[in-house]
């Protein structure tokens, strides 16, 4: 059974299922899609004049079959095709003097054999992959150590359970780059999921920056966040059409909110 909330995607589009069903006056299951291009989809999330799920405009939804869609891709082989791949070595070209050759051989062979040591890198940028999940029996007793940032901006992270995976894998980071990524609201998280957030909040509490710029977030998850991310300094949390926001007094001087127009406290 497909989970709601998911991200997706569908040739370059992306987008979160909103639904999984029959849709009367058709044969077979579809899957219901709210995509991130809002004039993407046909509808709103209805068909036949019945309301299926709530799209976020009159043009963002559409029904599609589940073997359309793509469901994303695990971390550590994203890692390892962009860190630890010698495969663009063999699209350098380089016309310069022979010298130079061998200096800029030498200087790339370099860096690629640093890249292969993929669990002693201290950046690492997957934004606008296919990033949806990671299979921690992948990666066995190993653990991103040294991994200071992650960059995951509009990549296939909506699921909360998800991205505690993916946390639990980077025990030292401290900037955590989400932009564009639909996170599904902790309101509408399972009592199983909410306990399993519960279970792993040690995951977040080395995190002093976060960046959730346009991930349609609800004012009662972004309430929540503190709670979650107990060093925060920094959260970025431009274009979440949020108008208010009830942080307490201790919660506003504990770190700095950017891209967010607050009008009422």
């Amino acid at each position: 059974m497909i989970e709601l909330n998911k991200r997706v995607m569908l040739k370059e589009f992306k987008g979160v299922v909103k639904y999984c069903g029959e849709v009367e006056g058709t044969t077979g299951i579809w899957i219901g899609v709210d995509w991130d291009n809002k004039e993407r989809g046909k509808h709103n999330g209805s068909f036949n004049g019945k309301q299926y799920f709530e799209a976020l405009s009159k043009t963002s939804g559409s029904f599609v079959r589940e073997k359309d869609l793509e469901f994303g891709t695990d971390l550590l082989d994203e890692i390892n095709e962009k860190y630890a791949s010698n495969s663009k070595m063999d699209e350098i070209k380089i016309q310069d003097s022979s010298s130079a050759k061998l200096f800029e051989f030498v200087k790339m062979d370099k860096i690629y054999s640093k890249q292969k040591q993929i669990f002693k890198l201290k950046c690492i940028v997957l934004s606008f992959s296919k990033v949806s999940h990671l299979n921690l029996n992948k990666l066995g007793q190993f653990k991103f150590n040294f991994c200071l940032e992650l960059d995951l901006c509009s990549t296939l992270i909506g699921k909360w359970t998800d991205l505690i995976n993916i946390l639990l894998a980077f025990p030292a980071l401290k900037i955590l780059n989400l932009d564009c990524n639909r996170i599904e609201p902790l309101e509408g998280c399972s009592s199983k999921e909410i306990e399993n957030i519960d279970n792993n909040l040690d995951v977040f509490k080395g995190i002093t920056q976060l960046s959730l710029n346009e991930c349609n977030l609800t004012c009662q998850t972004l309430n929540k966040l503190p709670r979650l991310f107990v060093s925060l300094e920094e959260l970025y949390l431009a274009k979440n059409n949020l108008d208010t926001f009830n942080f307490d007094e201790e919660n506003l001087k504990k770190f700095e909110i950017t891209g967010f127009a607050r009008k009422s406290f």
